[in-house]
């Protein structure tokens, strides 16, 4: 679970800007969490959540650095969900 979280010190102690341009990630992990503990129904709206919040966050970054590894990351993650 801790191994889940990592990613949060990127953005701790930023202005709130930042913050909540690494949000969508923080939302699209917890969704899968979500998805991962769930079954059925649940499991597959939970699945579309993360879906759509690594989305929001990839249209946030869609101008960075393709290598920076939030980013990398998140591109793995999301693949993980189809």
């Amino acid at each position: 679970m801790t191994e889940q979280f990592e990613w949060s010190g990127v953005c701790v102690g930023l202005p709130a800007t930042p913050r909540l341009i690494c949000s969508p990630h923080g939302a699209g992990r917890a969704y899968a969490l979500e998805a991962a503990s769930a079954q059925g129904a649940e499991a597959d709206a939970a699945r579309a959540k993360a879906r759509a919040a690594y989305n929001d966050f990839f249209t946030l970054w869609k101008d960075a650095d393709p290598d920076i590894p939030i980013l990398k990351e998140a591109k793995a993650e999301y693949a993980k969900l189809q």
